[in-house]
């Protein structure tokens, strides 16, 4: 076994080494040193022979390492009794010396006072226990029990001792009264007394004989006979018998210690040369745990659980270990050469500063980063860290002629440094005796946690879910991402571990230790939502402890070309998994879009629909985040405009156009923009036309822009589509029907174009251009221009625009074209009837149109002259019975007419002789 950890060569009042003549391997000559001993060497003492005697305390391997308290004391003198109280010391001897020492500076102690306890008397001095409430210390020897003055260590004034004293024990109080009660034996009865700083009276007595050593704590009273051990119940005055001190007449010396806070422990045996054991007893009586056995019976006993410090005598001390099984080995042997060893429990532990195992633990614990930026700070702040949290302290005070020492405990974790599979079973069991009593517990529970978890790791078979929910249920001891980094995966954030494990670790990482998971996407996913879901409160830096899981679990779906779920990531995961879909963003741009949705990323989600969505699908999500774009100041003055125009641009399928600029004008009208700004700006004839279509015409230049638009339209759609032969069909069809009221050519075509999906676009640009405000003799020489057979000038116009943009005779030429006769009749008048008449005798061969048409018309003939030159002309087998009434209605229009006129002139012709008649009777002369 390695040297201890804790190995000291102090010497104490030794001679300078640099002196003339000082060898320091001749000191050491013909020393009792054992084999792999540890030892500590004594100060030289002046001896009474003034010769040096270098003697040395051996600790040997074991739990403890001897640590200076006090490095010289009288070396004449042998020291039976401890004591301490604040920055004092107080030493009693086997000759009745009382000594007191002063921490004049930490761990510089000096002799300010030696004195005896009866000056008429060398008895030893046998008990000293300290009163810290009324600063007073209570001193036993040779059965006299006396009250001392704290800290100047002299007998109070005035108080009487008690005399026939063979022990005392002092009531367990918690707090620092002014008044203590002791139990005080005698040999034929115990006294309850009070204590004062200034009196001991006695306020019980108990009836008990023979009693040799007494110990109380709570309700319970453990009393050692010269023959037996008994436990007495303060409570309920009931008296329990134990067993025997001594199983023969030797005498031997009972021994009573407290050993956990429910249990006592006590020694027997049949003398003092024989064998021993010590007992373990609970608070009713009852013997616990396995019983201790000593080759010969101890001069003293002391508890530090679970190890228990065993007085030889000359051989030193022992140190047994109660282990949970029965059997309590011994685990370490101090001794010394020449002085017998005493060791007692100070009522104050005392700190250790310096020590060789402190640099030990400082190395092991201080974290090291795997993954850190600019660590160098917070490495030099992780040490001192760990120097702050670990107190080294002891209330184990061995003391002899050589000094005083602290018995320091190793710390055996310090020992781990073999990571096979046998070093499992010893972590468990410094966990299941370490509890978490200081910080510096703490850090070595979490030390020993995960160094636990990593060897498991390390030496399972497989890695199943039990082993996974393990690191789950310490992740306020373990950094999870451990786990990770072992395993090989990539983590995020800074990532440290400690000192003492950063070989392991990094050893475990060149492993493939993924191959122990028998499905390590699984086993991943459930360790994730366990952190999340059960675990997430004793997390730290739970963002990147999330983004290590979710990476893993994202690059795991995107190997497997997996679909990638937003939703099974943490939100803090989302800017850098966008980073990881960036690198082939034409596959993953719709995640993107997702994650920048969540992150409330305006400028990459624009960017991200300017890239990869049609111009209509763009302008749709702007208007559906209108509001939220509206609230960016800076691209609503600068970028809105922008990306509006470069989606009216686009070229882009005339079916979502009128859509598109819908979307835009919602969006113009929630952003407050003036709308009229576009026109200027687009550049895309057709979302111009749309614009203007949605919002209405403001000057001629647009309503020549909109026609012009839909005059090439309306020429590629006629031409694409071949229309110019269904309209001639149509017409043909038409002009072949010979039904004088047949609807109108117009209305023909307008009706059949309807129901004709060939014809739909062609008749949304007719309604369109008919609409439009334009002026009706320019769209009528344009439309002219590409029309065949007169048919567009028929379908987008009126009879009543017609007139007005062409002649009558012109008209009338088209309408007979085609046979339109409804049309042709809105032209008759006598100007054209003959005209018109001429058409029906001359083109139609059934005079039944003829006479329809005579019949229809006739009325409309007032002149005479002309009347006369139509039925001149008006074949002789055409029916006048269809004129008849026409006919008499003209004549007696006609004579009617000429009988007014007859009358009209016979009452003129009546009236001018009148006149006459009454001229002359006037003037005779005058002439007629």
């Amino acid at each position: 076994m390695r040297p201890s950890i804790c190995t000291r060569v102090i010497l104490l009042g030794m001679k300078n080494s640099n002196e003339p003549g000082h060898n320091d391997e001749g000191s050491k000559k013909g020393a009792d040193v054992l084999p792999g001993d540890d030892h500590v060497k004594d100060q030289e003492a002046p001896q009474h022979n003034n010769t040096p005697a270098m003697t040395l305390l051996h600790t040997g391997s074991g739990p403890y390492c001897a640590y200076p308290l006090i490095k010289s004391v009288p070396s004449d003198l042998e020291y039976t009794c401890f004591t301490a109280y604040d920055k004092n010391i107080y030493l009693g001897t086997r000759t009745g010396e009382l000594l007191h020492y002063f921490e004049l500076e930490p761990l510089n102690y000096m002799l300010i006072s030696q004195t005896t306890f009866d000056p008429g008397s060398n008895a030893p001095i046998e008990k000293m226990k300290v009163l810290p409430g009324i600063e007073r210390a209570l001193i036993l020897s040779q059965n006299q029990l006396k009250l001392y003055l704290l800290p100047e260590f002299a007998p109070v004034p005035y108080t009487q001792p008690m005399d026939g004293v063979t022990d005392f024990a002092v009531a367990s109080n918690l707090s620092t009264p002014k008044r203590y009660p002791i139990y005080v034996s005698s040999d034929d009865r115990i006294y309850l007394v009070q204590v004062t700083s200034q009196m001991m009276t006695k306020a019980m007595m108990l009836d008990f004989q023979s009693v040799k050593r007494l110990f109380t704590r709570g309700n319970s009273l453990v009393v050692a006979t010269n023959k037996e051990y008994q436990l007495f119940n303060l409570k309920t005055s009931v008296t329990t018998p134990l067993f025997y001190v001594n199983e023969s007449d030797s005498p031997v010396e009972p021994i009573i210690r407290p050993f956990t806070n429910t249990e006592f422990l006590m020694s027997c045996s049949s003398r003092e040369a024989d064998a021993a054991m010590a007992l373990i007893v609970n608070e009713k009586g009852d013997l616990t745990r396995g019983t201790i056995a000593f080759e010969r019976y101890p001069h003293d006993l002391q508890v530090n659980f679970p190890f228990v410090f065993t007085n030889m005598g000359d051989r030193g001390i022992y140190v047994y270990k109660v282990e949970a099984d029965s059997h309590v080995p011994i685990v370490q042997k101090i001794k010394h050469g020449s002085s017998e060893l005493r060791l007692d429990i100070s009522p104050t532990p005392y700190e250790i500063v310096k020590s060789d195992q402190r640099e030990l633990v400082i190395e092991k614990l201080r974290l090291m980063p795997l993954y850190a930026a600019k660590p160098a700070f917070r490495i030099e702040h992780e040490r001192m860290f760990v120097e702050r949290q670990f107190k080294e302290s002891s209330d184990i005070v061995l003391f002899y002629s050589g000094g005083l020492y602290l018995l320091q405990e190793k710390l055996e974790f310090l020992d781990l440094d073999n990571y096979d599979e046998n070093t499992i079973p010893i972590i468990e069991r410094l966990l299941d005796n370490t509890k978490d009593a200081t910080p510096f517990d703490a850090l070595q529970r979490a030390y020993l946690q995960t160094m636990l978890l990593l060897l498991r790791l390390l030496h399972c078979d497989i890695f199943e879910q039990q082993m996974a929910a393990q690191w789950c249920d310490h992740l306020d001891q373990v950094d999870i991402r451990l786990l990770l980094y072992a395993c090989g995966y990539n983590i995020y954030g800074d990532l440290w571990i400690y000192n003492g494990l950063l070989k392991l670790i990094s050893e475990m990482r060149k492993i493939k230790l993924t191959h122990k998971f028998t499905d390590s996407n699984e086993i991943i996913r459930t360790i994730s939502q366990d952190l999340k879901h059960k675990h997430h409160s004793k997390l730290n830096d739970s963002e990147n402890v999330y983004l290590s899981f979710d990476m893993i679990l994202l690059n795991r779906a995107l190997e497997n070309e997996e679909e990638v779920s937003i939703s099974d990531y943490n939100f803090g995961s989302l800017l850098t998994i966008a980073a990881k879909l960036e690198e082939d963003r034409d596959k993953h741009w719709r995640v993107l879009l997702h994650i920048y949705e969540k992150l409330s990323d305006l400028p990459k989600r624009l960017a991200l629909n300017k890239d990869y969505r049609s111009s209509h699908e763009f302008s749709k999500y702007l208007l559906e985040h209108a509001n939220e774009l509206v609230l960016d100041k800076e691209y609503k003055e600068t970028g809105l405009l922008a990306d509006i125009i470069m989606i009216l641009n686009s070229p882009v399928d005339g079916k979502v156009q009128g859509s598109i600029v819908s979307n835009i004008l919602g969006l113009l009208e929630i952003a407050h923009i003036d709308s009229k700004t576009l026109i200027s700006s687009v550049n895309n004839s057709a979302s111009k036309v749309v614009i203007l279509e949605k919002l209405g015409i403001r000057d001629n230049n647009e309503a020549n822009f909109l026609f012009s638009f839909y005059m090439e339209q309306l020429e590629a759609e006629i031409s694409s589509k071949e229309l110019w032969n269904d309209l001639a069909i149509l017409t043909t069809t038409y002009s072949q029907e010979l039904l004088y009221t047949k609807p109108p050519l117009s209305k023909y075509l307008e009706t059949k174009l309807s129901s004709n999906t060939k014809f739909e676009e062609f008749m949304g640009l007719r309604e369109k251009i008919i609409s439009l405000p334009y002026d009706r003799l320019l769209a009528y020489q344009s439309i002219s221009k590409i029309d065949i057979g007169d048919v567009l000038i028929l379908l987008f116009f009126k009879f009543e625009e017609l007139i007005q943009c062409t002649t009558e005779g012109k008209l009338l030429e088209i309408f007979t074209a085609v046979n339109d006769f409804m049309s042709i009749e809105k032209l008759v008048s006598e100007a054209t009837f003959l005209q018109v008449l001429e058409f029906y005798m001359n083109v139609m061969s059934d005079n039944a149109l003829l006479s329809y048409f005579l019949r229809r018309n006739f009325h409309r003939l007032t002149h005479t002259d002309i009347i006369i030159q139509v039925l001149s002309v008006v074949p002789d087998d055409c029916e006048f019975t269809t004129l008849s009434d026409k006919m008499i209605s003209v004549f007696r229009n006609y004579y009617c007419q000429k009988h007014q006129q007859d009358i009209l002139k016979a009452l003129l012709k009546h009236e001018l002789n009148s006149i006459s008649t009454l001229i002359k009777t006037i003037d005779p002369s005058s002439d007629n």
